[in-house]
């Protein structure tokens, strides 16, 4: 039987936190130069560079302290507080910017990327959330990280388990690379579809480009293929609302009595998993209903899914 042992994040690993608001100003910000790492910076254990900020090499050697190095971790001091970035390669020499905590294993009794790993597990991030301090948006200080649980086995065994998550990652990689190529297909044909209306006709021909007849249409002053009609969405469906009930009514894990709770940051992941006592007052999601968000992302729709 392999030994593992039992600690916690702080005693393996030094916690920092990034620099305060005025170390750090928004006039501080170049177009090219060293990434700062922010809290909306910070992906799946990836940073995510797609709006990224920068500061000159003069700024960056002035927040040395703050420079984060391969195999550090990154987490957000507020917000989605469960989520953190492995520093690989690539990051090396990015900068732990303002609302941010830098983890930096400490010895040499651990692989820095099976903590990573460990950190991301289902339980690890439930314990932070749980954990995080807060009413309105979670937060984390270095007092909360340093108690994370942690648990390992020999350095050897911690290796085998980084090599074989590392391969289960490059394999979803490539399969989300696939499902997003199908996903802009699927943007194309609605857009051939429903903006150009060139959906096959009964001979299979694009409609509005093989000569299918048109007719205007003043309420969206635009033309639209003959024989379509225009209603108002709520002459279609029958809709309802609901408020979100308060945080101390969340359970973590599935418990008789309860039912899961969908907010509009959950569509996409498991990662904010909660359950709520069923009430008559819920609404209950049925297959091919559909859920549209109020805020943040208004108006985006998702389909309802079966058992949710």
């Amino acid at each position: 039987m392999n030994k593992w042992t039992y600690t916690t994040l702080g005693k393996i690993s030094e916690i920092i936190t990034g620099p305060f608001g005025s170390q750090l100003h928004q006039s501080d910000y170049v177009e090219q130069g060293i990434p700062v790492v922010m809290p909306q910076d910070i992906d799946n254990r990836k940073v995510n560079y797609a709006s990224i900020n920068y500061v000159s090499n003069e700024d960056a050697i002035r927040l040395e302290r703050y420079k984060a190095i391969i195999n550090d971790i990154l987490y957000a001091r507020r917000g989605d507080v469960e989520k953190h970035a492995f520093i690989k390669e690539k990051d090396n020499g990015v900068l732990c910017g303002t609302g941010c905590l830098r983890v930096r294993i400490t010895t040499s009794e651990v692989e820095p990327e099976f903590i990573s790993f460990f950190l991301n597990r289902e339980e690890t991030r439930k314990w932070l959330v749980t954990n995080a301090v807060g009413t309105n948006m979670p937060n984390l200080n270095t007092d909360i990280l340093s108690d994370v649980p942690i648990a390992y086995p020999l350095l050897e065994e911690q290796r085998k388990i980084v090599q074989v998550l590392n391969s289960l990652d490059e394999k979803i990689a490539l399969n989300s690379a696939v499902n997003d190529n199908l996903e802009q297909q699927a943007k194309l044909i609605y857009d051939y579809w429903f903006t150009q209306f060139d959906f096959p006709d009964e001979n299979g021909k694009p409609y509005c480009s093989s000569g299918g007849k048109m007719v205007w249409n003043e309420q969206l002053k635009r033309n639209i293929p003959e024989n379509w009609n225009v209603v108002p969405l709520l002459k279609l469906v029958s809709w309802e609302s609901n408020s979100q009930p308060p945080k101390s009514k969340f359970v973590y894990e599935p418990k008789e009595g309860y039912v899961r709770f969908i907010q509009n940051r959950d569509y996409d992941s498991d990662t904010h998993i909660t359950y709520i006592p069923r009430t008559k007052n819920l609404s209950i999601v049925d297959r091919f209903d559909i859920l549209m968000d109020k805020y943040g992302d208004a108006g985006a729709v998702r389909y309802g899914i079966e058992g949710a």
